[in-house]
């Protein structure tokens, strides 16, 4: 598995465990915008960078997630952006 095949797999999961949906809808569905759709506070984008930072070894900026993140699928690209930055 590739490596943003892997941050999309951990971005399904962690986002159903957050905001209690199905891991599949989210899989389904990265059109999904964090705010409008899954109605994510600012409390809530914490746990998501912390488990990212975690599971992957690297630093991401809260305030530069929360604004570049607005859809599951930007939000998966935001970390691969930063894991290939970090770990190049």
């Amino acid at each position: 598995m590739d490596t943003k095949a892997q941050i999309a797999q951990a971005m399904d999961w962690i986002l159903a465990k957050i905001f209690l949906k199905d891991e599949a809808y989210i899989a389904d569905n990265h059109q999904l915008r964090l705010k409008e759709d899954l109605m994510a506070n600012s409390k809530q984008y914490f746990p998501i960078i912390s488990y990212f930072e975690d599971k992957f070894d690297i630093f991401m900026d809260y305030h530069v997630f929360q604004y570049s993140a607005t859809t599951v699928e930007s939000a998966i690209n935001y970390v691969l952006e930063e894991y290939n930055k970090q770990k190049a």
